[in-house]
């Protein structure tokens, strides 16, 4: 884990596991980075996975982006856009985790519960 890296955070809000085998990561379609095949993984209810740039090559904008979770059948599952970056090091995440309002003041939490705080 790098602390200084950018990281995408993928979690099953689901009651079953979700086998990852298939699914992407990506940002605006046909620009920026090529998309990231997620490892063969399978993700238990409840449980996340964090994907760091340094190893998808996905480049989060500072100016701005989008960032699509694609399933296996090619169906975007999950998509942010977010607006160009006020403060440096800044994590945009959701409270509740994964199903809460956006929030872009949150403290970076690669891997645990989601906070405004740090």
């Amino acid at each position: 884990m790098n602390v200084y890296d950018e990281f995408i955070e993928v979690m099953n809000l689901g009651p079953g596991d979700v086998n990852l085998t298939g699914w992407s990561l990506d940002d605006e379609v046909d620009l920026g980075s090529s998309p990231f095949a997620l490892p063969r993984q399978v993700l238990k209810a409840g449980e996340r996975a964090v994907f760091y740039g340094s190893v998808t090559h996905i480049l989060l904008e500072d100016s701005g982006d989008t960032v699509r979770l694609i399933n296996s059948r090619g169906v975007v599952v999950d998509a942010r856009t977010y607006k160009a970056v006020k403060i440096p090091d800044q994590s945009r995440c959701r409270v509740f985790d994964g199903n809460g309002n956006w929030y872009e003041d949150c403290f970076p939490t690669p891997g645990v519960k989601n906070t405004r705080k740090g």
